[in-house]
């Protein structure tokens, strides 16, 4: 992978071990910040200085999913990139208003890890230096 950590980027995942495992792939070459519930997340979106990719599940423990998250990523910056994961589907109806999000990129369960990073460096790649600084 070709990245410097001149991006940043919030990953909202509750399973710990696929955190943990998100961590690892990318912090060696962005800046990450990662969290495990919706609750984490708005906190983080309001508290950090930089988000140039949301990287979430759709579905979290707790009373916020991937589209509260999203919601609030675009009430931040409308043009900040998000990727969401999930095993539901694309046929939920909230899944499918998430998909509707202006620059939001669907991956589903079980993923290859290099799809992902694929994923992430494309969308990087399209929004070179969007974001808050």
């Amino acid at each position: 992978m070709s990245r410097t950590k001149s991006h940043a980027i919030l990953i909202v995942e509750d399973d710990e071990p696929l955190r943990f495992t998100l961590l690892h792939l990318f912090g060696a070459d962005l800046e990450v910040t990662a969290v495990g519930t919706g609750e984490e997340a708005l906190q983080a979106i309001k508290t950090l200085a930089r988000i140039d990719l949301l990287l979430t599940d759709f579905d979290l423990r707790g009373n916020l999913d991937g589209l509260d998250v999203a919601r609030a990523m675009k009430a931040r910056d409308p043009k900040a990139p998000i990727l969401v994961v999930t095993g539901s589907g694309r046929t939920l109806p909230r899944v499918q208003e998430l998909l509707s999000i202006p620059n939001t990129v669907l991956i589903e369960k079980p993923f290859d890890p290099a799809d992902l990073e694929r994923a992430v460096c494309a969308l990087l790649a399209s929004g070179d230096g969007i974001g808050l600084r």
